[in-house]
């Protein structure tokens, strides 16, 4: 079952998450694929996108580009993106910066 297909989210500004994360992306009832994420401003949360694949595998079709991060995660320093290696080595991040624009790190 495929709930969380061909999402879009572009050129929004979500901030100010609390504990949680401005994207979260768990698949705890279908599997997620086909999601973009572009020219966004993220920030806030743990890390301000967290991607997890609970035991449903890595997400397919996942691309997060060209987004700016804000420094104000709260558990981890400079945590713009957390994901599992699985979901890591078959997506595509490319031009994700701080606001400053250096690069942003994905964990």
């Amino acid at each position: 079952v495929h709930w969380g297909r061909n999402i879009r989210i572009v050129g929004s500004s979500i901030t100010g998450a609390g504990g949680g994360a401005a994207i979260m992306l768990t698949p705890n009832t279908a599997v997620i694929s086909d999601l973009q994420a572009t020219g966004n401003w993220l920030g806030g949360g743990g890390c301000a996108v967290n991607i997890s694949e609970k035991d449903r595998g890595p997400i397919k079709g996942l691309v997060f580009s060209n987004n700016k991060f804000d420094r104000t995660s709260t558990s981890v320093t400079d945590c713009a993106i957390v994901a599992p290696s699985t979901t890591k080595a078959i997506w595509t991040a490319t031009g994700n910066t701080w606001f400053d624009g250096t690069p942003a790190r994905i964990r």
